[in-house]
């Protein structure tokens, strides 16, 4: 009795081999650029355009469309028919934070480049980090960029400590704003974030950027800065304008920190505790009467904040009413008042009490 063999579906087994025989055949691109997407239709064609620009073309551009209810899904989706370097992934909103890690999962270049969806690039920002990379073959590229204020652009300088991979100094920079803690107009090695195992952190709502620059640096050997700005920062995507409602989110941020500083050996202790303490102060500020994230230590604080600092816990109605500088003012005043009715007294003697009543400019007419 013969037997009739069946027919077998040959399309897919052959698709799979066609594709995986591609991906051997092309190589790999230099460079992965990373563009989480969120409600940024306004601006996306324009940063997708600046990449697409570049003078540098070995690279992939990776949009990350995270769920946006505008038509940003859509103009990624154009954009990637037209160009076959772009590739595309829809996902469900998380935050920036799962967004870039979806973007370093399926990255397959070198080096990763950061590019937030309502920012823009200039031309020679690829070529310009990576020649630098290729100079003195660090883990991290670093530059200068831009923030666009309306028609103003404000040039802002990464002012690196001068001894050479100081990373006690870099630590220092970050917290004391010498060095901006984004993750864009930077250039990662792929291989670094990997073997450390670095991501974003995606269970806070800010300080995301901070997090995964701190672990970079106290996981790299050495990088290095080009000192020319190349990157356009208009901050208008992901960007929190209530930061100051989610303080408990510095307690992950801050010892995520102190983790990557402990590996690396770094003493950045008293740098923390001060940020900490930064944290009490703001929310004394905004939110007087919640309980602070961290142990209040009015010592780490200047003089004006501590002064006001006290002045909001025995009167918290003050709380995002006023500041230290209108509460100094504040005092300023009334101290002067007060002398100039001392200095009255002392001159008019009886008659002091009966110029009291009048204004100041009264006064200084009847002296």
């Amino acid at each position: 009795m013969s037997t009739q063999k069946q027919p077998t579906n040959c399309t897919n087994s052959t698709n799979s081999s066609i594709s995986e025989i591609r991906e051997i055949s092309e190589p790999s691109p230099k460079i992965s650029v990373i563009v989480p997407v969120y409600k940024t239709e306004k601006y996306l064609a324009e940063c997708i355009e600046s990449v697409l620009a570049q003078t540098f073309t070995d690279f992939e551009l990776i949009l990350v469309d995270d769920g946006s209810p505008d038509n940003s899904g859509a103009i990624c989706d154009a954009y990637a028919a037209r160009d076959p370097r772009i590739r595309v992934f829809h996902k469900e909103n998380g935050g920036v934070s799962s967004a870039r890690n979806l973007g370093l999962d399926n990255a397959k270049g070198e080096w990763i480049a950061f590019v937030d969806s309502d920012d823009w690039i200039c031309p020679f920002c690829l070529e310009i980090l990576y020649r630098k990379a290729l100079e003195k073959n660090p883990d991290i590229v670093l530059a200068d960029y831009w923030k666009d204020q309306g028609r103003i652009q404000i040039s802002t300088e990464q002012r690196l400590p001068p001894a050479p991979n100081d990373i006690t100094g870099v630590m220092r920079g970050f917290f004391e704003k010498k060095l901006v803690g984004v993750s864009v107009a930077k250039l990662f090695r792929k291989k670094l974030l990997e073997d450390a195992g670095i991501r974003f952190p995606e269970n806070v709502r800010f300080a995301e950027d901070f997090v995964f620059c701190a672990e970079a640096f106290c996981a790299a050997e050495s990088w290095e800065h080009c000192a020319r700005p190349v990157y356009h920062y208009r901050g208008q995507g992901y960007a929190t304008s209530n930061y100051h409602l989610y303080f408990d989110d510095w307690k992950i941020v801050l010892e995520r920190i102190r983790a990557a500083a402990r590996r690396r050996a770094v003493d950045c202790e008293e740098l923390i505790r001060r940020h900490e303490q930064s944290v009490n102060f703001a929310q004394l500020r905004w939110a007087p009467r919640k309980a602070l994230p961290f142990p209040l230590d009015l010592r780490c604080l200047p003089p004006k904040k501590r002064l006001f600092a006290r002045c909001l816990r025995v009167f918290p109605f003050l709380g995002g009413r006023c500041s230290p500088i209108r509460l100094n003012e504040l005092f300023r005043v009334r101290l002067k008042r007060l002398s100039f009715r001392i200095a009255l007294f002392l001159v008019a003697g009886k008659n002091a009490t009966a110029c009291l009543s009048v204004s100041s400019r009264e006064l200084k007419d009847k002296l």
